[in-house]
């Protein structure tokens, strides 16, 4: 029963729109960061909730990293880069 109440409450419409507005405007907010960047220091990837930055280049990521740290960021954010291998 449990489980058919969450599934319900995941589809229903008030659910999926709120789902869908949040995801606008995270992907809204990091594009304004790329604008705010030089060309091609960023992208935006990913889908919904689970949108980020690319950076092109890993020291990009670790500098914005290090500021955000610096800065106290405490919102749910999490900032990384990938390493070649």
């Amino acid at each position: 029963m449990a489980g058919s109440a969450a599934l319900g409450h995941w589809t229903g419409p008030h659910f999926t729109d709120h789902a869908a507005r949040l995801a606008a405007a995270i992907r809204i907010s990091l594009g304004n960061i790329t604008t705010a960047l030089p060309a091609g220091v960023a992208e935006v990837v990913g889908n919904g909730a689970m949108s980020g930055l690319r950076f092109t280049d890993a020291r990009n990521a670790d500098g914005a990293r290090r500021a955000l740290l610096r800065a106290g960021s405490s919102r749910a954010l999490l900032v990384g880069s990938a390493r070649r291998r």
